[in-house]
């Protein structure tokens, strides 16, 4: 699933979770091997890592792809810790329950919104009373005085100000009060992700993006179908393809949930996660050629 630019440039708060909410690290030492496979994968597969929790059952990563598909990104690392899981524990099945969830981050104010409550999951959670006490999150690394460990900290801090120290020190401030007046606001974080793959908690953004509409429009428009025949009944091959390309780009690039699309193809929910599934299975150069002039054709009529 190598893609020439993968992610397109943009960053995810994604959602791993244990099959049936089975707790997935049983040990510190699992922990410290999740953390080491993340680092072997972002490595490998050239990603940048901004922010991670991982909780008793589940994981939050908020991540940027590179040349590799978040999908396989997501599927490498893993499939790479249930081995060493079931292996460990002498255990056989699934570790993790279905596909990851996800949501793509929409800019600055968005982002600290997202880091924010990544590391204030474990205290929303009950974990602890303070976010420095728990040790399996990136806040520690953002306060570090070494080397960059697992996160790529010195490039969001130096948005900050134009040195790590002093970057630190406004992150504190942001961490704990949110941004000064006439700055992005740090708010709570995003809508609990395991509600809605998709859901990235735009709020007003939505107002100055393309409709679900003018998505399939576009998309019937390359493919040589019309929107009648997408939103019917019809099971050819080109249309049911068209689906699946509205469906992975509603769900992966866009904010809209499996059901919002659903609604307005006429279809079941179901469906639309298949069909961008179906996309991904696909997936080569050409196709992300396809996908990303569709996308930023979209983004030129907002």
């Amino acid at each position: 699933m190598e893609g020439d630019g993968g992610g397109f440039g943009v960053i995810y708060h994604t959602v791993k979770v244990g099959n049936n909410q089975e707790v997935i690290f049983r040990s510190d030492e699992d922990r410290e091997m999740y953390l080491t496979l993340l680092k072997r994968y972002k490595k490998r597969l050239r990603f940048r890592l901004y922010a991670y929790v991982l909780m008793p059952d589940h994981v939050h990563l908020l991540l940027e792809p590179g040349p590799v598909v978040l999908p396989r990104i997501m599927h490498s690392l893993h499939s790479a810790y249930a081995r060493y899981f079931n292996k460990i524990y002498r255990r056989s099945g699934h570790l993790f329950q279905g596909r990851y969830l996800s949501g793509p981050c929409t800019g600055m104010e968005h982002f600290w919104k997202l880091l924010r409550w990544i590391h204030f999951h474990p205290l929303r959670s009950g974990l602890v009373q303070t976010i420095e006490d728990f040790p399996w999150s990136s806040h520690g690394e953002y306060l570090s005085t070494g080397p960059e460990a697992v996160v790529d900290r010195e490039v969001i801090l130096l948005t900050l100000a134009p040195d790590i120290t002093t970057g630190q020190q406004l992150y504190r401030e942001i961490i704990a009060t949110g941004m000064e007046e006439n700055q992005p606001l740090v708010m709570a974080g995003w809508e609990e992700a395991a509600a809605a793959a998709g859901a990235s908690g735009q709020g007003d953004v939505r107002q100055n993006s393309p409709s679900i509409l003018e998505l399939a429009t576009e998309v019937a428009g390359t493919t040589g179908t019309t929107l009648a025949r997408i939103c019917s009944g019809d099971r050819s091959e080109t249309v049911v393809w068209s689906r699946s390309l509205i469906s992975y780009i509603a769900l992966r690039l866009g904010s809209w949930t499996a059901a919002e699309v659903a609604r307005v193809l006429n279809k079941h929910p179901a469906t639309i996660i298949r069909g961008a599934e179906r996309v991904e299975r696909k997936w080569n150069p050409q196709l992300d050629s396809l996908v990303r002039r569709v996308w930023q054709r979209l983004q030129g009529v907002c």
